[in-house]
This record gives C-alpha cells, sequence and structure tokens, in this order.
C-alpha cells in the first residue's frame, strides 16, 4: 500500500514472461525505484529480466515516440503522422495484392496478452488468417500433442518437482531458463530425489544428474518409444491405472515393440544400456515428474513428440 504521497508498497506481478512472479513493486513519490519478490507469493524467485524492470520503465533509450527511416537515418514523427502513413500502406497493400498478402507476426511476451487478442482481431477486421507467433517454435506443439493425448488444460508447466522422487529434465535447463523451477530441483535432490538429464549439451545439471543421455537432436521421440518399450516388457508399469485410465495400450504396446534398446541406440546415439538405465530410474522411483523444455518443440515431429 502507498500513502498520500504516492510512496509504498505496490502488490503486482512481473509481465516479462508468461511465469508472472510475484513482485513488491517498492515506490517513492509516484515512481518506481525497486522491485523486490513478493514472499507471499507461490513464484518469488526473480530473474535478472523482473531485476530489470526499473531499467526498462526509466530508460533514457526507451522508444516513446515512433520513428521513420529517412536516408538512412532515423527520424521522430507524430503518433498521427505514423497513423497516416501505416493506414495508407495497409490499405495499399489490401487494394494492391488483396488481404491475404498481409501477415502479423510477435514474440512471446504477446501471446495471449491484450495486445496479442487485439492483433488477432485486427487481422480478421482486415480480412488475413495470416496472425503468426513464435508458437511454431515454442509450445503450441506440446500444447496440441497434451491436447489429444490426455487434455489441453493439462500443460507442462507447474509439476511438482520438488515433490517427485525422480526428476527428468528433457531438452530443458531450468538454470538459465526458469529459475521458479530450477530453485525446487535442490530441496527435492536434498530429499533424495533421483535426476535424469536428456539433452545435447552437458550442462550444469547434466553434470549432476544420476544420468545424462545425451542424445542426437530431433530423434526425441525415438529414445519416448524406447524408454517406453523397456517399461512394458520388464513390467514396469502400473498396470491398474492403465487398466482404469487409459484406452489404446494394446496398440501403443504393439507400436513400441519394433523400438527396442538397440535400434533406439542407432537412432539416438545414447547407449542401448543407458536407455534401459534411464527407463528403470524414471520407473522405480515414484513419484516422478517429465518437464520438457522448448527444444521439443523445435523439431519436425515434435507434435508426436
Amino acid at each position: 500500500m502507498t500513502n498520500g504521497n504516492g510512496t509504498g508498497i505496490v502488490k503486482s506481478v512481473c509481465n516479462m514472461c508468461m511465469q508472472c512472479c510475484g513482485i513488491d513493486a517498492q515506490v517513492q513519490d509516484g515512481k518506481l525505484v525497486k522491485v523486490t519478490a513478493m514472499k507471499d507469493h507461490p513464484f518469488n524467485h526473480l530473474c535478472v529480466k523482473a531485476q530489470g524492470i526499473t531499467e526498462w520503465l526509466y530508460s533514457p533509450e526507451r522508444l516513446t515516440t515512433p520513428l521513420r527511416k529517412v536516408n538512412g537515418d532515423w527520424k521522430r514523427i507524430s503518433w498521427d503522422e505514423a497513423f497516416d502513413i501505416i493506414s495508407n500502406k495497409l490499405t495499399g497493400i489490401k487494394e494492391k495484392f488483396g488481404a491475404r498478402a498481409f501477415m502479423t507476426h510477435m514474440g512471446n511476451p504477446f501471446i495471449g496478452t491484450p495486445v496479442g487478442r487485439m492483433a488477432s482481431r485486427f487481422c480478421s477486421v482486415y480480412g488475413t488468417p495470416n496472425h503468426t507467433s513464435t508458437a511454431s517454435l515454442c509450445w503450441a506443439a506440446g500444447s496440441m500433442g497434451h491436447g489429444v493425448t490426455v487434455s489441453n488444460r493439462l500443460m507442462r508447466l507447474y509439476p511438482s518437482i520438488e515433490n517427485s522422487r525422480c526428476i527428468v529434465l528433457w531438452g530443458y535447463n531450468p538454470r538459465e531458463s526458469n529459475i521458479t523451477d530450477f530453485v525446487q530441483i535442490a530441496p527435492a535432490r536434498k530429499n533424495g530425489a533421483r535426476m535424469i538429464v536428456i539433452d545435447p549439451r552437458r550442462t550444469e545439471e547434466a553434470k549432476k544428474s544420476d544420468i545424462f543421455a545425451q542424445i542426437r537432436p530431433g530423434t526425441d521421440s525415438a529414445l519416448a518409444l524406447g524408454m517406453i518399450n523397456v517399461i512394458i516388457s520388464e513390467n514396469l508399469y502400473d498396470k491398474d491405472f492403465v487398466r482404469d485410465w487409459t484406452i489404446g495400450f494394446e496398440r501403443l504396446k504393439e507400436h513400441v515393440h519394433g523400438y527396442p534398446p538397440e535400434k533406439v541406440a542407432e537412432i539416438t546415439w545414447i547407449p542401448a544400456s543407458r536407455i534401459r538405465e534411464a527407463a528403470r530410474f524414471f520407473s522405480v522411483n515414484r513419484p516422478a515428474c517429465i518437464q520438457c523444455g522448448n527444444a521439443i518443440d523445435q523439431g519436425v515431429n515434435s507434435f508426436q513428440t
């Protein structure tokens, strides 16, 4: 809360990514002076992006007016002038080539926000279906894959890492990409959790893992099929759960029969003995969680994976 002079703490969330960690915005005389973690928020380990909010907000290099390139140099113009230029160009494209010749593209920070929804609505009004984003390389394939397999509401975010007995980091390096997940690993490991890292790179977590499977890029689906082959053939799965809560198990069993560890080793460059070891490790150390990173999305078979 702030006082009448606009000084105090404002409870908010960081919007620098979709994690939306809780922040205490320290305000003095109506101006943000510092951002710290909100201790009573479930996500309260701020990364460098959140710590840089004050600089981002007040940086003298931040663009606050439109710029137009004139003879190779940038020139400040008014908002009215910018709107006139843009609207004329959009009208010209539509009249000369048709509305479908126009496409929008936006990055991750705007997906799912009012800005993203306005851009989608703008395309509808303009008449083009070509509203694109980084989703094709991040998240969309995994979301659709989960949707047709289990539920599109059962997303990859927020597995209970701290309560897991086996943590699988699959194409995922939370030390560098998601501090909220990263801070859960140490207490889980301290409580006896085992860890498997599947990654082409020998990351810091890979060096500390119980099993490191250094996979050939783009062969994750084959590795998953090989691990399922081991789990089924060695009867390491929960038969009651399969009976009560799944369909298609016999077809899956038949499909993975063609992916023994020896064949998968040729595809993935991971030794067959390590594939068996990883599958057994994951199966017997329960409960376990698999946290996939965006690396899984960035391949031609990402949906299937």
